[in-house]
């Protein structure tokens, strides 16, 4: 009997992500994207007061989003997009065009705004609490973590987490998490002799 194969590049779903055998993310964002853009469309139709609509983006568009990110399997132009999309339904739940103000959105309900966190926020919280758990565990996960990291720091990083170019959905998901955290700033300590930061 025959053993089915794939190739390295043709993307197989697994826990919900579409992944590949090369690790290429491309085919999850192209499915998320399509997905997302269809959830903000239900969500600006659908029948509510704004204050249902924006509990809906909180408790299900956002989430949807959110289930996969731990992996890092989006660019940070795929964010940007994708946060067009959550905002764009934020706006227009509310009544507003959805070329309004992206800071009017993202400010607090009781600075006057809508009080949407932006979905780079969402990432860049969910990456490091991951990344976190993975570099200060003893599990076979936390080994492979350190061991490819090891390798991105001496082979593709040049020695500097924050050069990583996190917009390409070609850099591998654990370098760019580690790219994400580096360039907003955070740190993440007590992992053994990887150097994490520079």
């Amino acid at each position: 009997q025959v053993v089915p194969t794939i190739k390295p590049s043709e993307p197989y779903t697994y826990l919900g992500q579409a992944t590949t055998l090369s690790l290429k993310s491309s085919a999850h964002a192209h499915m998320t994207l399509t997905k997302a853009a269809t959830m903000s469309q239900q969500i600006i139709n659908a029948t509510g007061t704004p204050g249902l609509k924006l509990k809906m983006i909180e408790q299900v568009f956002r989430p949807s989003l959110r289930y996969t990110m731990p992996t890092a399997p989006f660019s940070y132009t795929d964010i940007n997009k994708l946060n067009s999309m959550l905002f764009r339904a934020a706006k227009r739940a509310c009544g507003l065009s959805g070329k309004a103000s992206h800071v009017m959105t993202a400010t607090p309900k009781s600075e006057f705004g809508l009080g949407v966190d932006p979905l780079h926020l969402t990432y860049t919280v969910v990456l490091l609490k991951s990344m976190h758990a993975r570099l200060n565990g003893d599990t076979d996960i936390s080994e492979m973590t350190k061991g490819l990291l090891l390798h991105h720091w001496t082979h593709e990083a040049g020695y500097q987490w924050n050069t990583v170019d996190i917009h390409s959905r070609n850099t591998p998901p654990t370098l760019r998490a580690m790219g994400v955290l580096a360039q907003a700033g955070l740190t993440i300590t007590k992992s053994g002799s990887l150097p994490l930061f520079r």
